[in-house]
């Protein structure tokens, strides 16, 4: 991927949660990331199909 025409930044900031929270947190984030790549291949897959 090339670089970007217009400026850009990006900023990280920390997640605070308590303890009780961080594995909830922690877990909703797994799932999110998992339903995420998955969908990302279904649609890469789908997108090599109709390039053929």
């Amino acid at each position: 991927m090339g670089k970007a025409k217009t400026p850009s930044f990006m900023l990280e900031l920390p997640l605070r949660v308590g303890k009780e929270n961080e594995r909830v947190v922690m877990a909703r984030l797994e799932v999110a990331r998992l339903t995420f790549n998955a969908c990302l291949g279904e649609a890469q897959r789908r997108w090599a199909g109709v390039l053929r």
